[in-house]
């Protein structure tokens, strides 16, 4: 075990010393960004090792409220909306697909009596959280954006009797394009370096080469499916605080942090 973390210490320590071979001064940056990531990794095995251990439904139902409020302030915030409008519905949105995918995935890879397993439920959990963190904050920004940089093209469609549904199409097609490109651009080169993660842990762990491949495979389906719906969802519930009754598109300021707020 001490062999194991000395290696570890090792590989972290090469970055340093080319670092200072070279005069880079890199070595505050590194070292924050380490002790970041040595804080985020201890709290992690600390929380998941007692929830995995406890394996209470109601523990980890609080863990994933927790989870996703800050996942749906990250988006809120990504996307320039103000919080105290659009907090409640994103987190509404990512709960319910969030469950809703990680659900289908469990099912996919354990009995159905582990549906709500910590040790399965979770992981499975963070990958569609990770996925909608990932892409759903600047895609609901290029919505948005699309509509007040082209509300003439919403005002003429919404003028001449389309309904809103139809008149908004065109920005949602380009948000959801937004939403899906980044698990589209990893699934484009999957097979090369550190890209499939999971594959590779799982082979390190012991796993068979088809349990990997699959549970890779699952990661990549379940973020795929989560982003678009939780999307499509937080749209949805979000609307009344971007249109009026008719349908009219409001201020942009009322919806949207000024630039010295966010």
């Amino acid at each position: 075990m001490f062999l194991s973390w000395f290696l570890l210490l090792l590989l972290f320590s090469v970055p340093v010393v080319i670092a200072a071979l070279f005069h880079l001064r890199l070595q505050r940056k590194y070292f924050l960004a380490v002790g970041k990531m040595a804080i985020s990794m201890l709290a992690a095995w600390l929380l998941l090792g007692f929830l995995i251990q406890q394996d209470a439904v109601v523990l980890n139902l609080i863990c994933l409220l927790v989870v996703v409020a800050l996942a749906s302030f990250m988006v809120v915030h990504r996307a320039r909306w103000k919080v105290r409008y659009h907090f409640v519905p994103v987190l509404i949105a990512t709960l319910c697909v969030s469950v809703l995918v990680s659900m289908v995935a469990v099912c996919a890879v354990s009995p159905m009596g582990d549906l709500l397993s910590a040790r399965y439920f979770l992981p499975m959990f963070g990958f569609c959280v990770g996925g909608i963190l990932e892409s759903n904050g600047k895609a609901l920004d290029t919505y948005y954006m699309g509509l007040y940089h082209h509300h003439a093209l919403y005002d003429y469609l919404l003028g001449n009797g389309v309904s809103h549904p139809r008149a908004v199409r065109f920005f949602m097609k380009r948000a959801i394009t937004r939403s899906l490109l980044p698990s589209i651009g990893h699934m484009s080169y999957i097979a090369v370096s550190t890209t499939p993660m999971v594959l590779w842990t799982m082979l390190l762990a012991g796993a068979s080469v088809y349990d990997a491949v699959f549970a890779q495979l699952i990661a990549i389906a379940t973020m795929l499916a989560a982003a678009p719906l939780a999307l499509i969802f937080s749209l949805f519930l979000t609307r009344r605080y971007a249109f009026d009754a008719y349908g009219r598109l409001l201020p942009k300021e009322k919806i949207v942090e000024d630039e010295e707020e966010a």
